[in-house]
């Protein structure tokens, strides 16, 4: 092995290209790769560095600044790669250091700097480190904006290893800044401090690797309210304008095959991401996987258009925002529509599907007030309505630029904040992603409105899928704002401040709600309000109190098939099943409505109200231990079939009440009604002829079927019914009502049948026992004792 000693001056010697030719050698060929890292020698005569093969090693005092000598050995070790096309490595011994300006670094060379502190030494204003020069290289006046320097052409093979550089709270530039190059790879260092919230930013690099870095103490005291900073730690850029990412050639080349894993944030605004859209440009190959963030003021990781982006296993702690991906920017004043500093429109083609996942990150989240997206992970899509400018000037087009193709699952969320917000998302699916409500701040003004998972603003055919969220203040799920799901499947949702499940606002679930368990919810279950719509409500287990409603379709709101859903105990009044304000539903079955262990199941099992409409039957529902009545039917509302094998046990007023000026199309029948403290059916309205046959009523203290529908325009019939144990009451009770009653086997009441003078119609072959009063009274010869 040879050593060789050169000096400072020597080094500009090399610089100048005056030892080209003979002083370097290769004892090897060169390989295919077009490099090789082979024995180099150069001659040399004192001793402020030392080259040992391809090694260039400082020869420095530990405490002093050491600009001049690292930027000679960076220079030799330019000079000797170019020549040689061979990986130099240039190292600084173990100590501490100052930098009074910027180490420039270029193509195929490795920075060693382990056992390294560099300190910025002056208040003034340059990166510590940089990739190449403003100046003359390669027969460029200014290499690092020239045509050599563009695309991912510019650099190659830069490696620096490890080292701990200390930023000056004065100088505002980041720390490390590197672009235009191919195969970056940066590992072990940490960047503390600087006065630049980006510590190190980069773009147009093709393969950068960042691995077991730190990036610590550069942020601000909490507590500033609306003050967004929105600058990451760990910047991926894209150059199109000089104001964003001057002193480089403004092309629009993306960031391509970059890893960042192992890296630690700690105590910085923003960690890892990007903030700058140019319009049709995009990231590609991502992966952001197994790095820790710890007081994070701001988002961890932003994702702006990242395609085919991996986003796993990182560890969130005690942090204002998680993870922000985004296909686009509502923020004007961030979106660029040219490159060339203004000069260029950029031609890229809008890419919807990003095909990207986020999955097994562990999110814990504080309230920050300074936080502009406080939700664990947001999926962010915009549609812009509006002709807007740029940042450069230019009107970029109004559209829907949705997000597609994300997957989010397995992710463990605690947060003080939203848990997974969506926002214009098209098919994607989140799965299996846990959401725990804990730590809200009194200073929050939403504190009492965050939401496990919140979907707005035009998203739609998203799969939601066994998550479970508990603890929320607002809702487990909500659905917002012209928004829609395409499944919401076996959620586990629990002790949340609003309804399990909420949809609003001209939303829906276009195939199943299905197969949810949700439990002590306040408001309620599941609530659809104002213009929404789903398709069916299956198979759902709802259960503790609330105070409004087990499963409510409010305002203009539709369901198809409201089956097979049971709900327990959700609260003395609360109604289990309401549709209200001209809401309807295709059916209402097989829904089990029961008390548990509690007293009562609810206020009223079945509850139509104010317009709303069944558009087919009421069928084959349990019910029992209702507070008032087990099916009411009233204001203006409609079921367009019938009433019809339902089994009602207990209920505090009715088995079955209609009134004020509602109707039952087709027929009441088949139902079993035990224990309806008033009436086992109650008809006070109809507007059409209503048949009331083979239900079996017992233990109401009144009228087992009461008909008083204020008119005799439609008649009533009621056959084949069995009713028995009424002692204070009749078996069938009509008030001004045409009425056929028939058929019905009655017993232990006070009047089989009775009808008052406002009657008519027909009571005949009725078998009646043990009544205490009479069999059949009737108060008028309107109504005929025979058919």
């Amino acid at each position: 092995m040879k050593k060789h000693l050169i000096s400072c001056m020597a080094g500009a010697v090399l610089a100048a290209g005056l030892i080209f030719g003979t002083a370097f050698r290769s004892n090897a060929a060169m390989p295919a790769s077009g490099f090789t890292t082979a024995p180099v020698f150069a001659v040399a005569s004192n001793d402020d560095m030392l080259i040992t093969d391809s090694v260039i090693t400082l020869t420095v005092k530990n405490g002093t600044d050491i600009t001049t000598e690292l930027n000679t050995a960076l220079k030799a070790a330019r000079d000797m790669a170019d020549q040689t096309d061979s990986i130099i490595t240039v190292t600084v011994p173990s100590g501490s250091y100052t930098l009074s300006s910027t180490a420039r670094i270029f193509s195929n060379t490795t920075l060693n700097l382990k056992g390294v502190t560099l300190t910025c030494a002056d208040n003034g204003k340059f990166n510590m480190i940089i990739s190449g020069t403003p100046g003359s290289y390669k027969d460029q006046t200014n290499y690092n904006k020239s045509d050599l320097c563009t695309g991912y052409d510019g650099f190659k093979n830069i490696t620096i290893n490890g080292g701990t550089l200390i930023g000056n709270s004065e100088n505002t530039s980041s720390m490390i800044r590197l672009f235009h190059a191919t195969n970056v790879n940066l590992s072990g260092i940490t960047l503390s401090g600087g006065g630049c919230v980006h510590q190190m930013e980069v773009c147009a690099i093709n393969g950068f690797y960042v691995k077991n870095c730190t990036f610590k103490n550069n942020g601000r005291e909490t507590g500033v309210t609306n003050a967004h900073v929105n600058q990451e730690a760990l910047q991926l850029d894209t150059p199109c304008k000089e104001a964003a990412f001057p002193g480089v050639v403004q092309d629009g080349t993306t960031m391509k095959n970059v890893e960042i894993t192992g890296c630690k944030f700690q105590n910085v605004i923003r960690g890892i991401g990007s903030h700058t859209l140019l319009l049709g440009a995009y990231h590609e190959n991502i992966k952001i996987n197994n790095n820790t963030f710890n007081n994070v003021m701001e988002e961890c990781i932003i994702g702006l258009n990242y395609r085919n982006c991996e986003i796993k296993n990182n560890t969130i702690t005690n942090c204002g925002g998680g993870i922000l991906f985004q296909n686009f920017k509502s923020y004007e004043g961030s979106v660029i529509s040219t490159i060339l500093d203004s000069k260029q429109p950029y031609k890229g083609k809008i890419i919807y599907d990003l095909n990207s996942v986020i999955s097994d990150n562990t999110i814990t989240l504080k309230y920050s007030p300074s936080c502009e997206n406080p939700a664990a992970i947001k999926v962010f899509g915009h549609n812009q309505l509006k002709k807007m400018k740029g940042a450069d000037g230019k009107y970029f087009p109004t559209g829907n630029y949705y997000i597609t193709g994300v997957t989010v699952s397995n992710n463990n969320i605690t947060t003080a904040v939203t848990g997974i917000h969506i926002t214009d998302a098209w098919n994607c699916t989140f799965t299996n992603n846990t959401v725990t409500g804990k730590g809200f701040s009194a200073k929050d003004p939403l504190k009492n409105e965050r939401d496990g998972i919140f979907i707005q603003s035009y998203a739609k055919g998203l799969v939601l899928s066994n998550n479970k969220v508990s603890g929320m203040t607002g809702h487990g799920i909500a659905i917002h704002f012209s928004s829609t799901a395409k499944d919401i499947i076996s959620n586990t949702i629990s002790n949340c401040g609003g309804y399990g499940i909420h949809i609003y606002q001209n939303s829906g679930c276009t195939g199943l709600l299905s197969k949810n368990k949700i439990k002590k919810c306040a408001s309620g279950g599941i609530s659809l309000s104002t213009n929404s719509t789903v398709a069916d409500i299956l198979s759902n287990t709802i259960t503790g109190g609330c105070t409004d409603t087990g499963i409510s379709l409010y305002n203009n709101c539709e369901a198809g098939k409201i089956k097979n859903n049971t709900i327990t105990a959700i609260g003395k009044n609360a109604p289990a099943i309401k549709l209200s304000q001209k809401s309807a539903s295709k059916t209402i079955t097989g829904n089990k409505i029961q008390a548990g262990s509690a007293k009562y199941s609810c206020g009223r099992a079945i509850f139509l109200y104010n317009g709303s409409k069944v558009r087919g039957s009421i069928i084959g529902n349990a019910m029992e231990n209702s507070s008032d009545t087990a099916i009411c039917i009233s204001t203006k509302s409609t079921v367009t079939g019938g009433v019809t094998n339902n089994q009602i046990l207990s209920a505090g007023k009715y088995g079955l009440q209609v009134f004020n000026a509602s109707t039952i199309k087709k027929t009441v029948s088949g139902n079993t009604i035990k224990k309806a403290a008033t009436s086992g059916i109650n008809i006070c309205s109809t507007k059409n002829v209503l048949t009331i046959d083979k239900n079996t009523i017992s233990g109401s203290t009144k009228a087992a079927i009461y008909v008083q529908p204020a008119s005799t325009q439609y008649k009533v019939t009621v056959k084949n019914n069995t009713i028995t144990g009424n002692k204070k009451g009749p078996g069938v009770s009509a008030l001004q009502a045409n009425i056929k009653v028939t058929g019905n086997k009655i017993s232990k009441v006070t009047f089989g049948v009775y009808a008052d003078q406002k009657c008519k119609g027909n009571i005949y072959s009725n078998k009646i026992s043990k009544a205490s009063r009479r069999k059949v009274y009737t108060a008028t010869k309107k109504v005929k004792l025979k058919k």
